[in-house]
């Protein structure tokens, strides 16, 4: 199906190639390579410009982007370098989140910016269901809006933690505002 949309035949395509697997890398690459497009420049626009880059990601434009990033996520699973260099470009996206952050003061210092540089990639990835979660959120200002109202209160610093404040096993947390 590569081929025949490319114009080429099968042969002619492992002349560029030598395996399947380097195919799905390559296509990996230049995949991320444009999400570096979609991905934004967080420098003086912090949380809420987070916010934004999930609702542009959420328009019809980027369809075919959402379903390599699904796919790549699948793949990983079955190529062990496609998983290494996935692993590689979501920690370079982290660490530049959570750069960004600190550089704007981000109150929960470097460890709860690359926490919530964590999250910003979870709702990155995960928003590239959106086409099969649900399909009428595609292209909706209401569901951008939304995004840059709530993105910003997950993504922000966090409150300190109060005594009521328990972990998963119903025991009060002692670590403060660490996440």
């Amino acid at each position: 199906m590569i081929a025949s949309r490319a114009g080429i035949t099968v042969p002619g395509m492992y002349r560029h190639v030598s395996s399947k697997e380097e195919l799905l890398l390559e296509v990996a690459r230049r995949t991320f390579e444009s999400y570096r497009g979609v991905l934004p420049e967080v420098d003086g626009t912090g949380a809420l410009g987070l916010a934004v880059a999930l609702g542009t990601f959420a328009r019809s434009r980027d369809r075919v982007a959402r379903r390599l990033a699904v796919e790549l996520d699948f793949g990983a699973w079955r190529s062990d370098l496609l998983a290494v260099s996935l692993k590689q470009f979501h920690r370079e996206v982290r660490t530049s989140v959570a750069a960004s952050l600190v550089a704007q003061n981000f109150s929960d210092g470097t460890e709860g910016a690359d926490r919530a540089a964590m999250v910003f990639l979870m709702l990155f990835m995960g928003s590239a269901h959106i086409d099969v979660v649900d399909p009428s959120l595609v292209d909706d200002a209401a569901w951008r809006a939304c995004l840059r109202q709530r993105v910003p209160q997950l993504i922000g610093p966090l409150p300190p933690a109060s005594s009521t404040d328990q972990d998963d096993e119903g025991k009060n947390s002692q670590e403060g505002t660490t996440c």
